[in-house]
């Protein structure tokens, strides 16, 4: 489930599916349900919860990050999906993600996110989308 939207109808007691009525959701799929639904206090709990029984995992880190995004925390998104490339710096989508948590500070950080957007072009030489991207923020720092 690493940062992908839980589909809450397959894990409930009504899916047309016989295994996932009987399915119990993790506390992570729980916090992931509830951050999906706008329950971000409940989403927190069940995110701390989890976590206290297993730290460390990259799913309930890029969670944590959305969730300081949705709260409008974007210091501590920021803080967070740094600590996150660290972790996992060969993650394409983790360095997307970073770039545009620097767009989103206040005053957006062009430089970093420039050069996030380096590190996601090196994984990933051929995507034109990101080729835009960064053709558009050189263009800005001009």
């Amino acid at each position: 489930l690493r940062g992908y939207a839980v589909d809450v109808y397959l894990v409930a007691q009504n899916s047309p599916i016989p295994s996932a009525r009987t399915y119990r959701p993790s506390l992570y799929e729980l916090a992931a349900i509830d951050f999906a639904a706008g329950k971000i206090d409940s989403a927190l709990i069940k995110l701390a919860s989890f976590e206290r029984i297993i730290p460390g995992t990259m799913s309930a880190e890029i969670l944590k990050m959305r969730i300081f995004l949705a709260q409008g925390k974007i210091q501590n998104a920021r803080t967070q999906m740094e600590k996150i490339a660290k972790i996992d710096e060969g993650n394409l989508n983790i360095w997307l993600m970073l770039g545009d948590v620097y767009l989103k500070s206040n005053p957006p950080e062009i430089n970093s996110a420039y050069a996030a957007y380096e590190k996601a072009l090196f994984l990933e030489p051929e995507n034109k989308a990101l080729k835009y991207q960064l053709q558009q923020l050189n263009n800005y720092m001009r």
